[in-house]
């Protein structure tokens, strides 16, 4: 570590995995939305640092493949562009075009889905700190954790990079359109490996439980647990720490409930 100020991702062997940096908003198809500071439309990716401290990210890895976690290494020669203040934001231009600066990454995000992974190099291998799969994407329409840093994760119109975010469940109202029925959709990837994004519609807000169990009923998690407004949901399933098996979903909401599959191959 460099002072007791700032953290930073220059690491010594055997040190604790970063926490409290997440992937905390996206853009893929990013037509009309913010330029880069060369006026180009560029795909961006936003961090969030929920920590007391200062954050330098230099040194970390960024993928788009979580097969190939050593996909581009953010430099760690300009902390200054590279350290995210205590609650603070940074944005990573997703351009494939690193010779236009730090922030500009080796990867390009696809609109059709993929994935994105934020990973530290240890000792012992690559460890994610935070990693996000998403499916087919609206032009200029952000997915987003609400609130910022959690784990629950909606699409905005009103994209905020670089500050706090405003999704569904913010801003309310008429403005996004609302499902006609409750629906646990189609889980992605499935098969997966580490990692699965859930999408739920909810038709009402309702208190929601959403658990994976394994085949014999056993609890293996509660993912969530709380009242949600009415609207597109999705949340990211981690099963780092879980065996290669088949996985039952089960959402419920109010009265209703529905349950599916889902195979982790790792």
């Amino acid at each position: 570590m460099t002072d007791s100020d700032t953290l930073t991702a220059i690491f010594e062997i055997d040190t604790e995995p970063y926490t409290g940096i997440s992937i905390n908003e996206m853009m893929a198809s990013n037509q009309t939305n913010i330029t880069d500071e060369f006026g180009a439309h560029e795909d961006w990716i936003e961090l969030y640092n929920s920590r007391d401290q200062s954050v330098n990210i230099g040194g970390l890895w960024i993928t788009d493949d979580l097969n190939m976690p050593e996909m581009w290494q953010i430099p760690a020669t300009a902390s200054d562009s590279t350290t995210i203040p205590p609650h603070g934001f940074l944005l990573l231009w997703a351009d494939k075009e690193p010779e236009q600066g730090i922030l500009h990454v080796n990867i390009k995000l696809s609109a059709e889905g993929e994935q994105i992974g934020l990973a530290q190099k240890t000792d012992s291998g690559f460890v994610f700190i935070d990693s996000l799969t998403f499916g087919t994407q609206t032009a200029d329409i952000s997915l987003c954790r609400y609130p910022d840093g959690e784990n629950n994760i909606e699409l905005s119109t009103e994209p905020t990079p670089r500050s706090k975010n405003i999704c569904q469940s913010a801003i309310g109202g008429d403005k996004y359109q609302i499902p006609d029925r409750f629906a646990l959709k189609s889980i992605y990837p499935n098969p997966f490996n580490t990692r699965a994004t859930i999408r739920f519609d909810l038709p009402e807000d309702a208190f929601v439980t959403l658990t994976i169990f394994d085949l014999r009923g056993k609890e293996v998690t509660n993912l969530v647990r709380r009242k949600m407004p009415a609207g597109y949901h999705s949340v990211v399933f981690d099963a780092s720490g879980l065996p290669s098996m088949i996985y039952i979903c089960s959402l419920r909401a109010g009265n209703e409930t529905q349950v599916r599959k889902m195979l982790l191959l790792k």
